[in-house]
């Protein structure tokens, strides 16, 4: 467990009226919680941050870094396979050790935090959003060369070719 003291920051925040700095200490690093910290994407930030430092010193070896819309889901998945490998212990042994009750006490609250930010973060929602956005981008683009080419977007033969090849981008056929 990454000690939080090593990731821990004073509030970003700064006064309008001194231009002085909150001083609150924030493990994680972002604002305090009077400043907006309790909010659930300045949460999730922090938590991530917190994430990538307990990656860092678990696997400082092969630590590399990700987005947090990569991590998270990345982090809920490895607290599922751990808390499997729990209960598979004690399903075969019947019984834990006082440190892997501990443990199993930690893990149970990280996942349940991490399960939380996870449904709050809205990353498919994000993706299906992004994906629309490229989608428009490809459409003006086809639009602008076709009518640059001097040709008529509605032709049958226009409309053929667009859609082969966007097809043939779709399915990995290449061009």
């Amino acid at each position: 467990m990454v000690d939080k003291t090593s990731v821990t920051e004073r509030c970003t925040a700064t006064s309008k009226r001194t231009r002085g700095r909150c001083g609150q200490l924030v493990p994680g690093g972002g604002v305090c919680r009077w400043h907006g910290g309790a909010a659930p994407q300045v949460a999730r930030h922090r938590e991530a941050r917190l994430a990538v430092a307990q990656a860092r010193d678990l696997f400082a070896d092969r630590f590399e870094a990700r987005e947090w819309w990569e991590a998270l889901p990345a982090a809920a998945a490895l607290c599922d396979q751990l808390m499997q490998a729990l209960r598979d212990k004690v399903e075969m042994a019947g019984t834990l050790t006082v440190t892997e009750l501990e443990g199993l006490a930690q893990l149970t609250e990280r996942v349940a935090r991490i399960a939380k930010l996870v449904q709050d973060s809205d990353i498919d929602e994000r993706r299906a959003a992004l994906s629309e956005r490229q989608g428009t981008i490809i459409a003006d683009a086809v639009q602008g060369i076709v009518e640059d080419l001097g040709h008529d977007l509605s032709s049958p033969e226009v409309m053929r070719v667009v859609s082969t090849r966007l097809s043939a981008l779709i399915s990995g056929d290449g061009l």
